[in-house]
């Protein structure tokens, strides 16, 4: 199992270390990820950069999101968390 936080903002990523970042619309989450999620989801975040660098569709970028949060959203190590992920994988 790997251990990662998620950073939900603008853009999305991962990183070993917890961030207080301090602004209104980020949101920070604890993930312990099977080593096979952790490279589906490092794969497509990779993939939501760079359409996101190649001037790709909004819409397309967000459904490469909604992707990643589909791949967490049952390894958030809070239930509060767990519950954020899916409420934000449907939309």
């Amino acid at each position: 199992m790997i251990r990662k936080f998620l950073v939900v903002g603008k853009q999305m990523y991962l990183t070993s270390i917890k961030r207080d970042l301090g602004q209104e619309n980020v949101m920070t989450t604890e993930l312990l990820m099977p080593v096979e999620t952790y490279w589906k989801v490092k794969e497509l975040l990779r993939k939501a950069d760079y359409m996101q660098a190649s001037g790709e569709d909004q819409a397309g970028i967000n459904e490469m999101y909604r992707r990643v949060l589909k791949e967490v959203m049952n390894c958030g190590v809070q239930e509060k968390d767990r519950v954020w992920l899916l409420e934000k994988s449907k939309t």
